[in-house]
């Protein structure tokens, strides 16, 4: 046990078939009508998602933020890749890598037509990433990192400019700004620390 984020990378590192799906303790899964997946992975897509989404690079992104989203393919995960996403631990979202790998080589997605994958936001632990870690000897800024400041910084992984602010300004989803979502996840950060 690492970390929740290292243990993330770890299982990416040590994917050895065609596809690799990490997944949450504390998720709900719905079976129904899974073999829409199955067909993807027949058909050979590069990352294959278990929730609806909009087929844009900003949902793609922020989807992709929730791990269990996305299934990889793993012929995708070059040494450069997993160098990333232990450099992007740091940043709670070690996964991003893989799929900033596929954004900017402009990969095929597969989107399903229904969720599989529903979170379980009642027993979310702010902390997972450090989780089993001695949290004495991790630097504060990693300690107490707010996802708003992670997913920012994690956009580096995205080449292309335009991309990147694309993502960007289609972030605020429900939010009437983005000023609005930070706010709240700012408000939210202060409530887990």
């Amino acid at each position: 046990n690492i970390g929740g984020n290292g243990n993330i990378a770890r299982a990416f590192e040590e994917a050895r078939k065609s596809y690799v799906w990490v997944i949450c303790d504390d998720d709900k899964y719905d079976w129904t009508n899974f073999s829409e997946i199955e067909t993807a992975i027949e058909e050979n897509y590069d990352v294959i998602f278990t929730k609806k989404v909009n087929n844009n690079p900003a949902d793609i992104f922020y989807s992709g933020s929730f791990l269990p989203a996305c299934i990889y393919k793993t012929a995708n995960i070059t040494d450069t890749v997993m160098t990333n996403m232990f450099d992007n631990i740091r940043n709670m979202f070690p996964h991003f890598s893989i799929l900033a790998k596929n954004i900017n080589d402009k990969n095929i997605f597969f989107i399903p037509s229904k969720d599989f994958v529903l979170m379980n936001q009642s027993c979310y632990d702010y902390n997972t990433y450090i989780r089993g870690m001695q949290k004495s000897d991790i630097p504060k800024s990693k300690k107490e990192m707010m996802w708003i400041n992670g997913y920012m910084n994690s956009l580096e992984l995205i080449n292309d400019r335009k991309t990147q602010l694309f993502i960007i300004e289609n972030l605020r989803h429900n939010c009437k700004s983005l000023f609005e979502l930070f706010c709240i996840k700012i408000s939210m950060n202060i409530i887990y620390h």
